[in-house]
């Protein structure tokens, strides 16, 4: 006789509820559900041990379902090389067996049944060549146990840390739910998909790529290129004449301020540029003017997304962080961006950078965060998509690819508007 199908909410909360109620729908079991008033995990079980939905589509839609969801810390490894014979498939499960002996074949899924304290590899899923004999892809879930604070003392939950090795793309992803109040702090996002990534580059020999810089320059360029966005509007619908203005406004206060060699004081310190200024205090009006209209919804033919986050250096003199009310406001409009204008400009390395993306998904919330030299960490701020999520490091790796040529220099923009 089988034995009965159990399904712990120690697993189940992981999953989200729409997640979850998209799978009751599926089923065309919502009024059923609905009306039991039971907890999700145990109509799941009910239904199993009932025959009307089998154990596999519940094992698939685990899986399915914490791959994204809660998993909003996600990070990013170049790898540059690993052992060929290991990724054949003749030898690719003798190496996974080596620390995971239990792993069966390519579909193995034991998410239901490990609900214990063990970190474990709990399922996996391969991808093949076209030819069937080397492994393309593999899908990883780990499980580890985590104890979390609450009020009548530690409580057990289970963490899902699932990492996606793109052999083709050369890339490892890892994604991780963040846990408020953790008992361990050594359990943090940060710590945890490192320990599991370096599992895998053990097994498999791999040699990481750091990334050094080069994902601090990918979304500096990623800034310049959003602000190049929002100037180049603001140069086409600046009104005629209004330089001619400044100018003429330039030279009275020149003449009437009466400071001596004001020209080659600007040479050593912008601040005594009087015409440029009045040029940038007019451009940060009509920018905040454009920035109030995409706020509202409106004028965003062009503009792919606003920065509201910078922490960046320019190298020289000048360390900055700058940030919108809640990281959610853009900072193009505010002074303390227009004060550091020119260090920005000159800048080539960002090492934190929030965005709202506007064009797609309704106003995607994005932290790109590059302070560790292994890996890039993109922070979605919402519970997440797919969908969402690559379109996210699809935007990034648009500026790594790209360099410093990502986008035309603002200054020729700045020119063509003089």
């Amino acid at each position: 006789m089988n034995s009965k199908f159990i399904l712990s909410e120690l697993i189940t909360n992981n999953i989200l509820k729409e997640d979850q109620n998209d799978f009751i729908r599926s089923h065309n079991l919502s009024m059923e559900y609905s009306h039991s008033g039971k907890a999700f995990n145990f109509f799941v079980q009910d239904i199993v041990n009932d025959g009307r939905i089998s154990e596999i589509e519940v094992k698939d839609f685990l899986f399915e379902s914490l791959f994204y969801g809660y998993q909003r810390e996600t990070y990013i490894y170049n790898i540059g090389s690993y052992c060929e014979k290991y990724v054949e498939v003749s030898n690719f499960f003798d190496i996974i067996r080596q620390k995971y002996s239990y792993v069966s074949d390519g579909m193995y899924n034991n998410i239901v049944n490990s609900v214990d304290d063990n970190e474990a590899l709990v399922a996996i899923k391969v991808a093949y060549s076209k030819d069937l004999k080397r492994i393309s892809k593999v899908r990883f879930i780990f499980k580890k146990a985590v104890s979390v604070i609450r009020k009548g003392g530690l409580e057990k939950t289970l963490s899902y840390i699932p990492i996606e090795w793109e052999l083709t793309r050369g890339i490892i992803i890892a994604k991780i739910a963040p846990k408020r109040r953790l008992f361990d702090k050594r359990l943090k996002p940060e710590y945890l998909n490192r320990h599991f990534v370096d599992e895998l580059k053990h097994l498999f020999e791999m040699e990481r790529i750091p990334l050094s810089n080069i994902h601090k320059e990918a979304i500096c360029e990623m800034s310049k290129n959003l602000y190049e966005q929002i100037y180049q509007k603001m140069v086409i619908s600046k009104p005629s004449g209004l330089d001619n203005l400044v100018e003429d406004m330039s030279n009275k206060l020149k003449e009437k301020l009466g400071i001596e060699a004001l020209e080659l004081k600007s040479t050593i310190n912008n601040i005594f540029n009087v015409e440029d200024s009045l040029q940038k205090q007019i451009e940060n009006i009509l920018i905040s003017d454009i920035l109030l209209d995409v706020e509202q919804g409106t004028g965003l033919d062009g503009i792919e997304g606003v920065v509201t986050y910078l922490k960046f250096s320019d190298g020289k003199k000048i360390s900055a962080r700058l940030k919108g009310k809640e990281c959610r406001d853009p900072i193009f409009d505010s002074e303390s961006y227009m004060a550091l204008r020119s260090a920005i400009e000159n800048a080539r390395q960002t090492s934190r950078l929030g965005v709202v993306w506007l064009t797609k998904f309704d106003r995607l919330r994005v932290c790109y965060d590059a302070t560790d030299a292994e890996c890039l960490n993109i922070h979605f701020y919402k519970n997440l998509k797919k969908e969402e999520f690559e379109y996210g490091l699809q935007m990034y790796q648009r500026f790594e690819k790209c360099g410093t040529e990502a986008s035309s220099k603002i200054f020729d923009l700045e020119a063509r508007a003089q």
